[in-house]
C-alpha cells in the first residue's frame, strides 16, 4: 500500500520522547507514534488492539525513517 501511510512529525514535545508524532494508516486509523530517550519506538491507536497491516507497517517504517533523516513529511 505505498503511498497509503502518512507520518506527520509533531512540534510539540512529549515528555519521555526524543520527537514523536502521529501516523495515518491506509485505513483511517491514525495513531501517535514516538522515539523515547533510549531509542524505543512506541506506537498508540485509540484502540489499543488495533494492529496495521504488515504493508502499513513497512510503509510506516520506510517514511519515519526519511521524516527522521530529512525532516519532512510523508
Amino acid at each position: 500500500v505505498s503511498g497509503g501511510v502518512r507520518v506527520e512529525l509533531s512540534r510539540l514535545a512529549q515528555p519521555g520522547f526524543a520527537i514523536n508524532g502521529d501516523v495515518t494508516f491506509s485505513d483511517g486509523v491514525t495513531a501517535q507514534w514516538g522515539i523515547t530517550n533510549r531509542g524505543e519506538l512506541s506506537l498508540a491507536a485509540a484502540d489499543p488492539a488495533y494492529r496495521p497491516s504488515r504493508e502499513d507497517l513497512q510503509d510506516f517504517q520506510r517514511k519515519l525513517h526519511r521524516l527522521i533523516s530529512g525532516g519532512r513529511g510523508y
